[in-house]
Parts: C-alpha cells; structure tokens; sequence
C-alpha cells in the first residue's frame, strides 16, 4: 500500500472472471414453454428455445437446476474456480409420457439439466504461451 497526498492507494490485482454460460438450443428440446433457472434457490434467467444468458460469478460451490412451470430438473452441484467458463444446457424434452399426455392434451415435456463444459481460461493461457528453454 502507497500513500500520495495523504491519499492511500491500493494495489489492484485483477482475478480472472468466473463466467457461468447456461444454453438451450439442444436439438431434441420441444422448443416451448421456457426454461427458468434458479442458482442456489435464486432465479436468474427465464429461457425460451434458442436462448443463452452469460453472467459472472463469484469462485465458490453452487447448485443450479431449471423448472419449466410445472416439473423440475435436477439440481447439480458444481465447483466455480477462478478463471472457470462453466457450460450447462437446458432442454425441455419430450418422453413416453409426455407423448401419452400430449395425446390428452394435458402433458408437459420433462426438464433436462446437464453440465457440457467446463474449462479454466488461466490453465488454457499457461498451456498456449511459449515455454522458454533454460540450459
């Protein structure tokens, strides 16, 4: 820490940004009735068919699942590092009973929540510089 004119001035350090990536455009999903998806119980996006919502977090353990009104996902847990880009997809899927139902009139398609990827921008740096050879 550095004082100039009496003011005291910090060192800022700049921590790679935690970014969670939530997509749903997979192929098989029924393409209606949205998606909302809760982090730790707490809403933070509303999703149609063809949508993706990018937010940053904070490093720490989460739990994310999706709810489409009527059935749930279910709820994964996941690790946030700082540097990580962590993917999940949503999707509204249809199954037997949702066809069966569907028939009546009266069936909503099945919640589908699943983690696709998960990579670390810091480790990708480290790997992608050039190594120096010392002898």
């Amino acid at each position: 820490m550095q004082k100039t004119a009496g003011v005291e001035v910090k060192a800022v350090t700049e921590e790679p940004q935690t970014l969670l990536r939530i997509l749903r455009c997979a192929p098989d999903d029924v393409k209606y009735r949205e998606a909302i998806i809760f982090l730790n119980d707490t809403e933070i996006a509303n999703l149609a068919y063809g949508d993706e919502k990018a937010i940053k977090i904070e490093p720490g353990i989460y739990s994310i699942r999706a709810y489409n009104r009527v059935l749930k996902s279910k709820t994964i847990d996941f690790i946030a590092q700082p540097g990580d880009i962590v993917s999940f997809e949503v999707a509204n899927v249809s199954s037997f009973m949702y066809v069966l139902l569907m028939i009546l009139q009266m069936g909503p398609p099945s919640m589908r929540l699943k983690m696709v990827r998960k990579e670390n921008i810091i480790e990708r740096e480290r790997e992608n510089s050039p190594q120096s050879d010392e002898e």
